[in-house]
Formats: C-alpha cells, structure tokens, sequence
C-alpha cells in the first residue's frame, strides 16, 4: 500500500484539502494518505520547505509527499517532481522541496511535463488539485517517474542556514516556531558538542537580558521560566516551561539572533 503525504498551507476551513484527496483516493484509490500539516502560514515556502525537511525521513521507502505552498501558482514557475533516495517529492519549483531533497546525496529532479495526467481543466490558482494530485497518484501506483519528463540540472534551492562560529562559542537563528510557542534553531545538537560539553554552555538569546543554560526537560526550572533545550527535532530549543516562548521572549523565526557561549 502507498504513501502520499499531504503538507500545504490551505488550512482545515475550506475544501481544498478534501479537494486534493478526493482527486487522489478516485485515481489511486488503495493509498493511504498522511496529512503532515495544513497549517503553514499562507505563502511561506521557507517555512514548508523545514517543516517537509523535519518530517519526510520518518516515512517509509517509496512514500510520495506533496508540499504545497505556492504564491507563484499559474506563473511561469515549473511543476516538478524529485527523487531523494528512495522517496517521491511532488510541488511547485520555489524551492518547498528542496530541503528535503538535498537531504539525500541520491537524488533526481525532472520536470512535470505530461499534461495528459491533470485533471480535464486545470485551474490557475488551484495546481495542487489539478496538477501534483493526479502526478502524486500516478506515483503511488507505481508509474516512473522518469516519464513525467525532462531531468532538470537547475531548479530553486533554499539552503538550509548554517551556524556560524566565533571565538566566544557559535551563533545561530531562530527558524520555527511551534504549536507550543518554543523556538527551533538552526543549532544541531552535534554543532554544540563541537565547542564543548552542553552542560558547560551558556546560551544567549536577542532581547533576554540573562543567559540561560541548556537543559534536558522543561521541568528542569520552574513554571514559567525560560530554558534552552534539544528538542525532539534534535535542534537547540528556546522555550518556557509551561508558557509559549514566542510570545514572552518576542521569538521571530528568520530574526531572532541566538548565541551559544562557552562557559
């Protein structure tokens, strides 16, 4: 039985959603279908494109995961599919996918280009149900992925941010927020082990006048308080136990500076 994985920014209010699975069960109708999220702020593919990133590698082999976040939907923007590894990724070419894909040095990109799989009339607005539906269906039944057309060498990247070193320990960002209101950074854990033993860094956070220490359960201060932590994502953390971060702390992802400093 296939996987398709549904993650976009349409939300739960309307019918897109159904739309896309209703095109997707009548093409394919033995698949299962994940939704991953439907919540990602409307428009923001840097968003899309980590939470796909952080999702993808807990499914099994020859899942197909469509990830729709598309302000550039009926523009000259390409559809394309892409292999990483041995899992399917299906959206428009801003790159939402690509975070994902480059998680794999086995990849592939091609171009969407048989027209003969979408839907009978193809929206200018709505590709998600008329376009990468019915190619994600045709994927989950097993179809090559080398006929949907040409192999792209160029198509768009993101590059997930690095962090970067200085003498006092590493600087990194704040990328996501959370349903809970804790910041996920662009810190890894093996980033921290690199400057030192965790236990032994401090960590600073733009516009929190003290630093904080890293900690292994939100229980570790008291009710209310601040802490940095490496959560499930295995990324440094900014949280507050009991409360939501992003507003106590003002955490903005892609501003909000984070500093990690040797003792």
């Amino acid at each position: 039985m296939s996987i398709v994985t549904l993650l976009t920014d349409f939300g739960y209010r309307d019918w897109y959603v159904g739309s896309m699975k209703g095109v997707i069960l009548g093409l394919a109708p033995h698949c299962t279908i994940v939704d991953i999220t439907h919540e990602i702020p409307p428009g923001d593919v840097l968003r899309g494109a980590l939470v796909l990133r952080e999702a993808c590698r807990f499914f099994p082999p020859l899942s197909v995961h469509v990830a729709i976040v598309d302000p550039g939907v009926g523009t000259s923007r390409k559809a394309i599919v892409a292999r990483g590894g041995n899992m399917f990724f299906v959206g428009p070419d801003n790159g939402i996918l690509s975070m994902a894909v480059e998680l794999f040095e086995d990849k592939e990109v091609r171009a969407i280009e048989r027209e003969e799989l979408f839907l009978e009339r193809v929206s200018d607005t709505f590709h998600g149900r008329d376009v990468f539906a019915p190619v994600a269906a045709f994927l989950a039944k097993g179809g090559e992925m080398m006929s949907l057309g040409r192999k792209l060498s160029e198509w768009v990247r993101i590059p997930f941010p690095e962090v970067t070193y200085t003498e006092a320990g590493l600087e990194g960002q704040v990328l996501h927020v959370d349903r809970f209101g804790n910041g996920v950074t662009n810190i890894p854990e093996k980033e921290l082990r690199k400057i030192g033993e965790i236990s032994s860094l401090r960590v600073s956070v733009e516009g929190l006048p003290h630093e904080l220490r890293i900690r292994r359960t939100y229980a570790e201060v008291p009710l209310g308080s601040p802490l940095a932590l490496v959560g499930s994502s295995g990324f440094l953390e900014i949280a507050v136990n009991g409360g939501d971060a992003s507003k106590l702390l003002h955490l903005e992802p892609g501003k909000t500076r984070i500093r990690v400093l040797l003792e």
